[in-house]
């Protein structure tokens, strides 16, 4: 095997950088604090991935990836990454990964972490079992029937989690202001889903213990009075946004981020380097192309 690379991340650019490497006969350290799959475990079906002219779900696009580690022998390092330095040492210069349970060295690293999401500042006031019923994915309560589900948001991530959990379940969006930023295609599929309603100009402006559930919703509205003044809801869920997942990142590696980007041994890809172009194909086909330049770097090298 040829000196390993340290790859952050399991979801779909990770992955594939992951396997890309492999090809290369490249060791790869691959670390994951959940379970693979990034945000593509919350996804109610994948419509633009390749070969898939019927779409895919989420969770069964999942399942195949995770076949193809274990197809290429890639071991997941179920590991959160607390933080990441870069050491110039005399004799060697490397990158220190560390989790609660070890440290780790690489010499090359390729952070394909994704996102964390925007927190609802209510949220943060909430006791703690008041808060256990708050989420800002889906995939820990796909599986619920019976359950009324409050959904905050107006982009892709909100409308796409109403039709997932929609099946079996009566879902609110609350669209805090009157723009939907979803795909036109999602906003109608939700608006023909009986299970589905859908409110604009709608804000909570308080969260309390519920009499017949577990949430009283207190929402403002500036909507008809269609709109209820507060509502009872098993689960709160919130899609208002995410942000690059940068945080276990020490002060002097920022520092030196875009030195060592130059360099060719510190890589950002996927959703965490995409802004807006945050979608499974696009992450892919970084993973693939970094795995490439990493290679055609340590050919050059050898040369």
């Amino acid at each position: 095997m040829k000196p390993g690379v340290a790859v952050i991340g399991a979801g779909p650019a990770g992955i594939a950088a992951a396997i890309q490497l492999k090809r290369y006969n490249i060791e790869c350290l691959l670390f994951e604090k959940d379970r693979p799959g990034g945000l593509l475990k919350n996804a109610h079906l994948v419509e633009n991935y390749p070969g898939f002219p019927r779409g895919i779900t989420g969770p069964r696009l999942v399942t195949l990836l995770k076949e193809h580690l274990e197809a290429y022998k890639i071991n997941v390092l179920h590991e959160e990454v607390e933080t990441v330095e870069y050491q110039e040492e005399e004799e060697e210069k490397r990158f220190l990964i560390a989790t609660p349970n070890a440290k780790y060295y690489s010499q090359t690293i390729v952070v394909a972490s994704g996102t964390m999401p925007r927190e609802l500042e209510l949220v943060k006031t909430l006791l703690p079992e008041l808060r256990k019923n708050v989420f800002y994915e889906v995939h820990p309560i796909l599986r619920e029937k019976g359950k009324r589900v409050l959904i905050i948001g107006a982009g892709d991530a909100a409308f796409d989690y109403a039709l997932n959990l929609a099946a079996g379940n009566d879902v609110i969006i609350a669209n805090q202001g009157e723009q939907v930023k979803a795909l036109p295609l999602l906003v109608e599929r939700a608006a023909a889903n009986p299970s589905i309603i859908y409110y604009k100009d709608t804000r909570v402006t308080r969260i309390v213990q519920g009499y017949a559930k577990d949430l009283l919703i207190v929402l403002s509205t500036q909507s008809t009075h269609d709109v209820p003044q507060e509502i009872e809801v098993d689960y709160l869920v919130c899609a208002i946004g995410r942000v690059p997942q940068t945080d276990f990142y020490t002060l002097s590696l920022n520092r030196m981020k875009e030195e060592l980007l130059c360099q060719g041994v510190f890589y950002e890809i996927g959703d965490v380097n995409n802004g807006m172009f945050r979608q499974a194909a696009i992450a892919c086909g970084n993973g693939i192309q970094i795995a490439m330049k990493i290679q055609r770097k340590r050919n050059k090298g050898i040369e």
